[in-house]
C-alpha cells in the first residue's frame, strides 16, 4: 500500500471512529435520561400508591444520583422528607428547588406549612410572601398569610394586609369572620393580662364591622364596668336590651345603683318587679337598690329621705328585720321613741331571736323615764325569758328604781379650833317621794348649836317641766339657830346635750330680810360634772358675793353613787350649816374645802360620808378653822 493510500485510510478510520464515539455518548446519555424518568415513576408509585416512603425515598435519591438538576425528582424528595417528618431534610431539599426555581409553586406552599407546624410564624409569613410575589391572585394563600400576621400577634401588619384583602373580595364571609376572630382573639388575651382598655379597643373594632355581634357587646358592657366607663357601659346595655334578656336589664338597673342613680335604677326595678311578679332575683334587686339609696342617704346626713326609704322596704317586705332595726334607730335618733315602740311591737315575729328586740323596747322604754312602765315590761319578759339574765338584771334594777318612797337620816358635827367654842350638832330626818313629774321631800332638821336647840321644817320640790327643771325650797323655824323663813327657787335648763344652767333666787329671814340671786352653769365630761355658781346678796351699802366650784365623779350609771369635792368663797345661803349666823358671817371672809363619798349598797340603801373645812373670819382681821363631818343614810322602798 503505498502512502498515499494509508492515509486516506487511516483518515477514513478516524472518521469512523469518531462517528461511533458520538453515537454512544448520545446513547448513554439517552439511556440515562429514561432511567432518571422511570426512577421518578416508580418512586411516586411507590409514594402514592404503595406508601412505602422509604423506598420512594432511596428512588428518589437514585434519580437524582443520575440527574441531579432533576427538579421533579428534588421536589418528590422534599415532600417524602415531610411524610416521613424529616423536616430539616425536607427544609433543605425544598429550598434546593427553590435556588433553581425561586417561583416553585409546590415547594413554597411546602415550606409556608412547614414553617407554621414548626410555629416559626415570621419564616412562614416570609415563604407565603415569597409566594404571593409569584401568585398574587392565590386567595387562599393571602387568607393564610393574614391569619398568620394575626396569630403572630402584628394585628397592625395584620390589619393593613386584611383591609386589602377585603377590598378585593368585599363579599367574603370568611374573610369578614377572620378579622373578627383574631380581634377577639386579642381581646380575649388582653383581659387575661387585665389590660382592660386595650380589650375595649379590640372588641371596639369587631363592633364596627359587626355593629349586632352579642358576644362582643356583652363584652364591651363589662369590661367598661370593670374599668370604670360606667357611662359607656349604659350605652353598651341600652344597645343590649333590645335583645329582651331580662338579665342584661337587671344588671343594667345594678349599674345605676352602684353609679348612685338610684331614682333610675328603681323605677327599672319596679317595672321588672310587674312584669315578673314571681322572679325571686327581680326581688332582690329591688330591695338591693332600696338599701343602697338608704345607706347613701344616711351617709350624706339626709335622715328624712333615709327614713322613708326604709319605710318603702317595709312596706313590701315586712319581715325585714334590717330595714325595721334602722326605722327603730332613726326614730330614737329623732327622739321618737313611741314611733320606735310601734316598729318593735309590729315586727316581733318576724325575728329569728325576738329577745334582742325586746330587749331593746325595754331600753327604750328605760329611757322614755316611764321606770315603772319599764319595771311591768321587765317582769313580763322575766315570766317569758326566765333564764335570761340580761333581763333578770334589768328587772331587779328597775325594782329599785320604781321604789317611789326613800326615807333618810343624817348627822353633821361641826368643831372649832377657837377655845370655848363648843361644836354644833345638826339632826335631820326626811322623807321623798318621786313621781313622773318630779319629786317631793319633807324634811326636819333638829340643831344644837351656841347653846341653843330648835327644830326647822321643810319642804323640797324638783318639778321637772318640758324643756328643764325647777329647785323650790320653803322652810320655816321658831328656833333662833336657825332663819325664820327661808325661801329658794332655781330654774335649771339643760342644753346642747351636755350643758345645764342655772338661774334663782334665794330669801332668809333672820331678824332682818336677806335677799340674794344665784347664777350657775354646769357641764358633763363623760362620768365628770362641774358646776360653778355664785350668790349675789346685798347688804346695807355693800354687796356680798360669793363663789362654789363643785365637782363630781359618777362611779357608775346611778346619781346616787359618786365623790364629790367642793371648793367655795364667801357666805352661802344654801349652806344649812352656816346659814343662820347671817349677819356675822355676810360680809366676812370664807374659804371653804368639801369633799364626799357615797355609795348605793345592797341595792336599796345608800350610805355618804363628807367632810368640809372652813376657814372663817369671824371678826375683821381674826379667823377660825371649822371642821364638818357629817354621815347619811337613806333607804329606798
Amino acid at each position: 500500500m503505498n502512502k498515499g493510500n494509508y492515509n486516506m485510510c487511516c483518515s477514513k478510520f478516524s472518521k469512523t471512529g469518531l462517528i461511533l464515539l458520538m453515537c454512544l455518548f448520545i446513547k448513554v446519555s439517552f439511556a440515562q435520561n429514561v432511567s432518571s424518568d422511570d426512577l421518578l415513576k416508580q418512586a411516586v408509585r411507590e409514594t402514592n400508591v404503595n406508601k412505602n416512603y422509604p423506598k420512594a425515598i432511596q428512588l428518589a435519591k437514585r434519580g437524582l444520583a443520575i440527574s441531579p438538576g432533576y427538579l421533579d425528582i428534588r421536589l418528590l424528595l422534599g415532600r417524602l422528607y415531610l411524610l416521613t417528618n424529616r423536616n430539616t431534610q425536607a427544609e433543605v431539599e425544598l429550598n434546593k428547588v427553590l435556588s433553581l426555581k425561586p417561583n416553585q409553586k409546590d415547594a413554597l406552599n411546602y415550606l409556608v406549612n412547614l414553617s407554621y407546624q414548626q410555629k416559626n410564624l415570621a419564616k412562614s409569613i416570609g415563604y407565603a410572601n415569597q409566594y404571593l410575589k409569584y401568585f398574587a391572585t392565590d386567595k387562599a394563600m393571602e387568607i393564610k398569610r393574614v391569619a398568620m400576621l394575626y396569630e403572630l400577634t402584628d394585628y397592625s401588619s395584620g390589619d393593613m394586609a386584611w383591609r386589602n384583602l377585603s377590598k378585593k373580595y368585599p363579599n367574603d364571609g370568611a374573610i369578614k369572620n377572620l378579622y373578627i376572630d383574631a380581634h377577639l382573639a386579642a381581646g380575649q388575651n388582653y383581659r387575661k393580662q387585665n389590660e382592660l382598655n386595650k380589650a375595649i379597643e379590640e372588641y371596639e373594632k369587631v363592633l364596627a364591622l359587626q355593629p349586632d355581634h352579642l358576644e362582643c357587646l356583652e363584652t364591651l358592657y363589662n369590661l367598661n364596668i370593670q374599668a370604670g366607663n360606667n357611662e359607656q357601659a349604659l350605652i353598651y346595655s341600652s344597645l343590649l336590651e333590645h335583645s329582651g334578656d331580662m338579665n342584661i336589664t337587671m344588671s343594667k338597673a345594678d349599674l345605676l345603683r352602684t353609679m348612685k342613680r338610684y331614682d333610675q335604677a328603681q323605677a327599672i326595678a319596679e317595672n321588672l318587679r310587674k312584669n315578673n311578679p314571681n322572679n325571686q332575683k327581680a326581688e332582690v334587686l329591688y330591695k338591693d337598690i332600696l338599701y343602697s339609696k338608704a345607706k347613701d342617704q344616711l351617709q350624706k346626713k339626709d335622715s328624712l329621705n333615709a327614713y322613708r326609704s326604709y319605710q318603702k322596704i317595709l312596706t313590701f317586705y315586712p319581715a325585714d328585720t334590717f330595714s325595721r332595726n334602722q326605722l327603730i334607730n332613726l326614730s330614737l335618733a329623732n327622739g321618737e321613741r313611741n314611733n320606735a315602740i310601734k316598729y318593735i311591737n309590729e315586727g316581733i315575729q318576724y325575728y329569728d331571736d325576738p329577745q334582742s328586740i325586746q330587749l331593746k323596747k325595754l331600753s327604750i322604754t328605760q329611757n322614755q323615764g316611764d321606770k315603772s312602765m319599764a319595771y311591768q315590761l321587765s317582769k313580763s319578759l322575766l315570766n317569758k325569758y326566765p333564764q335570761n339574765e340580761s333581763i333578770r338584771s334589768i328587772n331587779h334594777d328597775l325594782f329599785i328604781l320604781t321604789r317611789q318612797n326613800r326615807i333618810g337620816l343624817s348627822y353633821g358635827i361641826t368643831a372649832f379650833d377657837q377655845q370655848g367654842r363648843k361644836p354644833w350638832n345638826l339632826y335631820s330626818a326626811y322623807y321623798m317621794r318621786t313621781e313622773k313629774g318630779g319629786s317631793l321631800i319633807a324634811r326636819v332638821n333638829y340643831a344644837d348649836r351656841n347653846d341653843a336647840r330648835g327644830y326647822q321644817f321643810e319642804v323640797e320640790s324638783y318639778p321637772i317641766h318640758n324643756t328643764g327643771y325647777s329647785y323650790i325650797n320653803l322652810a320655816y323655824s321658831n328656833a333662833i339657830i336657825f332663819p325664820k323663813f327661808k325661801f329658794a327657787y332655781s330654774y335649771f335648763l339643760p342644753f346642747n346635750q351636755s350643758w345645764e344652767a342655772e338661774m334663782g333666787v334665794r330669801f332668809l329671814n333672820s331678824y332682818l330680810n336677806y335677799y340674794s340671786v344665784t347664777a350657775g352653769l354646769g357641764k358633763y365630761f363623760g362620768n365628770f360634772w362641774l358646776n360653778g355658781k355664785t350668790f349675789v346678796m346685798p347688804n346695807g351699802k355693800q354687796i356680798a358675793n360669793s363663789y362654789i366650784l363643785s365637782g363630781r365623779y359618777f362611779i357608775n350609771d346611778s346619781t346616787d353613787d359618786y365623790f364629790t369635792a367642793i371648793a367655795g368663797y364667801g357666805f352661802s345661803p344654801d349652806d344649812r350649816g352656816r346659814n343662820f349666823e347671817i349677819k356675822e358671817r355676810l360680809n366676812l371672809e370664807s374659804i371653804r374645802f368639801t369633799l364626799g363619798y357615797q355609795r348605793t349598797l345592797w341595792k336599796r340603801n345608800i350610805l355618804g360620808i363628807f367632810g368640809t373645812w372652813n376657814n372663817q373670819e369671824y371678826i375683821p382681821g381674826k379667823k377660825r378653822n371649822e371642821f364638818d363631818a357629817q354621815i347619811s343614810f337613806q333607804h329606798k322602798f
